[in-house]
């Protein structure tokens, strides 16, 4: 069947391809490309990140030898060419997101002066470059077959996964010669920069996390199941058994194929308000583009989360959650700033619990705003961030 050759990579490629390309007849059926997508991203810095430049930083990472991560950069001028950054700003983004989701906060930035700025595709997503060997092929990991030799704990399988990103941004700073960062990750990227600065506090200077996922440890109750669940109940299986076969919502944009376009611009409607027709346009493009090429990192969903619904808080959680590493090892003089939406869905109670028992830990909340803070609410989301948070070198 299509869907199914489509979701599994016998269409986008052989494990021994070494192209960045799905094959012939997946693009034709998706119909993307590395140079689609090298368009819609320049239509996105033309318009909105005309002082960014994009370039690809190479790495080598043990298992998946030479790779590259694609990057937004805002460099500081320097008489006698680029020198070693003793402070920078890095954004990292969110699952089925990109650098270029930051435009708003990354032009205002670049406006009000501030200079080593910088925004990342996590490695296998994005315009970066898409391993399609271990974790990345999507083999090994918990929810294959219980007959499968290669069966693995699902603890063991998402500590290697967050290695993997982890290392990888750990080696993209030692390529750029970047002293201390200024980590700024949305949901996801939130996780996964917490991960980086637990593992490297040494080189971390302030951890800002936008709305981030994996944050609370989910207490299942059935009896505390809110009614929307509970009516619900054939939604809720449906998407554990989705995600039990890592059928992302990339897979589903490939699936749809030609209507793919169509589908993701309804979505930016529906989930990002108050943006223009160009606007629209112009993202929807982007990441419809970034997203639907070979399938790579987007294999790190089911790693790394699981849908809980039987709780009082009903939503995706971590299989390594951060709050007590939060709490308990955290270091106590790197400034920690959550920032959520009070429309949020991920805004949790172990959060206030969390900053509670952190001298250096706040939250904040931004009214009108979803889980998108840095989209749904620009210009309070660009007056904290420049004003309050991050700091200039």
């Amino acid at each position: 069947m299509l869907w199914k050759t489509l979701v599994n990579g016998a269409l986008l490629g052989t494990k021994n391809q070494k192209g960045e390309e799905l094959s012939y007849l997946a693009r034709l059926w998706v119909r993307t490309s590395s140079t689609k997508a090298f368009d819609a991203e320049q239509r996105l810095l033309e318009r909105f990140l005309d002082k960014f430049k994009s370039s690809r930083v190479y790495i080598e990472l043990e298992n998946y030898g030479v790779q590259y991560i694609h990057t937004y950069s805002l460099r500081k001028k320097e008489e006698g060419g680029e020198k070693p950054i003793r402070s920078a700003i890095l954004f990292t983004h969110g699952f089925g997101g990109g650098s270029g989701m930051f435009y708003h906060v990354l032009q205002e930035l670049s406006r009000k002066g501030f200079e080593d700025v910088f925004a990342i595709d996590w490695l296998g997503m994005g315009r970066s470059s898409r391993p399609s060997s271990g974790l990345m092929s999507g083999r090994g990991y918990p929810q294959r077959s219980l007959f499968s030799l290669n069966r693995r704990e699902k603890e063991e399988v998402s500590d290697e996964c967050i290695d993997f990103f982890v290392e990888s941004l750990e080696k993209w700073r030692e390529e750029m010669k970047i002293a201390k960062l200024q980590l700024v990750g949305h949901s996801l990227g939130g996780y996964l920069s917490t991960r980086y600065a637990l593992a490297y506090p040494e080189r971390v200077e302030r951890l800002v996390l936008l709305s981030p996922v994996g944050v609370p440890e989910p207490e299942e109750n059935e009896n505390s199941m809110p009614d929307f669940v509970k009516r619900n109940r054939l939604f809720t299986s449906l998407v554990g058994l989705f995600w039990s076969m890592n059928l992302t919502p990339q897979s589903v944009a490939r699936i749809a194929g030609p209507w793919g376009p169509e589908l993701v611009t309804k979505i930016v409607k529906a989930r990002l308000k108050g943006m223009s027709e160009e606007e629209v346009k112009i993202v929807s493009d982007y990441l419809y583009h970034i997203n639907v090429g070979r399938p790579s990192g987007e294999l790190a969903l089911n790693a790394l989360l699981v849908p809980v619904f039987k709780t009082n808080f009903p939503g995706v959680y971590a299989r390594r959650p951060l709050a007590q590493d939060l709490i308990n090892k955290f270091p106590r003089d790197i400034p920690l700033t959550f920032l959520f939406g009070d429309r949020d869905w991920m805004l949790h109670p172990t959060i206030e619990d969390i900053v509670a028992s952190m001298p250096n830990a706040e939250v904040r909340i931004i009214s009108n705003t979803g889980h998108h803070v840095y989209l749904d609410n620009p210009p309070s989301f660009k007056r904290i961030m420049t004003q309050d948070v991050l700091t200039k070198e």
